[in-house]
Parts: C-alpha cells; structure tokens; sequence
C-alpha cells in the first residue's frame, strides 16, 4: 500500500504541467519508470553485487 503515496505524487506533479486527463496517465507512469530506474541504477552502482540482497 505505500507505493500510492509514490504513485500519487507523480501523479501530482503531472497534474501541474496541464496536460489534457487522457495524457496525465501516461505521463505519470512515464515519470515513475524514470524515478524508479534511477534509484534501482543508483543503489546498484553504489552497492555493488550486495545490491542484491536489497534490490532482488
């Protein structure tokens, strides 16, 4: 359940570039792949292989 807080904040941050509704979806799954995959390339470049144990 604490991804919604995740999900609804990118929402949000969407929500202020006035995007017509059927686009802020989109846009907002586009934003969490790019926060996402920046955390996971960050923890695993600073890691190392223990990234493992974290990450999966």
């Amino acid at each position: 359940m604490v991804h919604y807080f995740f999900v609804g904040l990118c929402y949000q941050i969407v929500q202020t570039l006035v995007l017509p509704v059927p686009l802020r979806i989109p846009a907002s799954a586009l934003l969490i792949f790019v926060f996402s995959w920046s955390f996971t390339y960050v923890v695993k470049k600073g890691l190392g292989r223990k990234a493992v144990y974290l990450m999966g």
